[in-house]
Formats: C-alpha cells, structure tokens, sequence
C-alpha cells in the first residue's frame, strides 16, 4: 500500500510542477510580450518627437520631376544642383530658419528663373515653380542622414 500512495504522490508531484512550469512560461511569455509592447511605444513617440524636431529645424529642399523616367531624374537633378549652386552661397550665412525662410522668399522668383534657364539650355521648355510650403514627404536616405 505504501508503494501505491507513493506512486501516486508522486504522480501528484510531476502533475503539479508540470501545472507550475506551465504557469510560468505563460507568466514568463505575457512579460516578454508586454516588454515588446512598451518597446514599440517608446520607438514609436521617439520617433515622432524626433521627426518634429527635425522638421522644425531644417529646411527640405524638394523638386518634383514630371516622372520618374531616368531621363526625367536626370534633367531634375541639374535643375536642382543649378539652383543649389545660385542659392548655397546666399543662404550660407542665415542666422536663423526664420532668416533662412525670408531669404528663400525673396529669391522664389530666381529659383523659378534658374530651373527654367536650366531647362531651356537642355532644350525642354516646361513651366517652372517655385514655392515655400509646409508639406508631407516620406523619408529620404541620404548617405550621412535620413531626413524624416
């Protein structure tokens, strides 16, 4: 009789840390689980608070080509390094973005002229604009940044 009552006290033992085992895993997974969730968050408003930062300091310079035929992001990469070129040094010593954003203002009808000189001497003649916009754009790689 004793050897029963052992067998099942130990059939008891095995079921019971089994049952615990079980417990603990699921303890363990739905702690790892919430980790992971309160991981994302901190990502996702890091991510967010960076963006605005960011955005408030810097000024995106964008030029949209009519598509995205390599012949067409060819011609707008002169059109944009014609204009760098002319706008750079005027811009070089703003003091502030609000400096900045006044000295782009007040040469929007220059960035229009040199985008169209560019295109006429490549012998397409396009309409040209320019403006000064709060806009949304996806994030752009560059070789030393990712701009948001």
């Amino acid at each position: 009789m004793n050897t029963l009552k052992l067998i099942h006290d130990l059939k008891s033992l095995k079921n019971f840390i089994f049952i615990t085992l079980k417990k603990d895993k699921i303890i363990l997974l739905a702690a790892l689980l919430l980790g992971l969730a309160v991981t994302f968050q901190y990502c996702k408003i890091y991510s967010n608070n960076t963006q605005n930062d960011i955005s408030e300091n810097i000024l995106r310079f964008h030029i949209l080509a009519q598509s995205n035929s390599e012949n067409d992001q060819l011609l707008k990469m002169k059109v944009k390094e014609k204009i760098l070129q002319k706008l750079e040094p005027k811009l070089r010593n703003a003091s502030s973005k609000e400096d900045l954003l006044r000295k782009v203002t007040l040469d929007l009808k220059n960035i229009e002229n040199w985008g169209r000189e560019t295109l006429l001497e490549e012998g397409y003649d396009l309409a040209v604009k320019a403006e000064l916009c709060k806009d949304y754009f996806p994030t752009k790689n560059y070789a030393d940044i990712s701009l948001p």
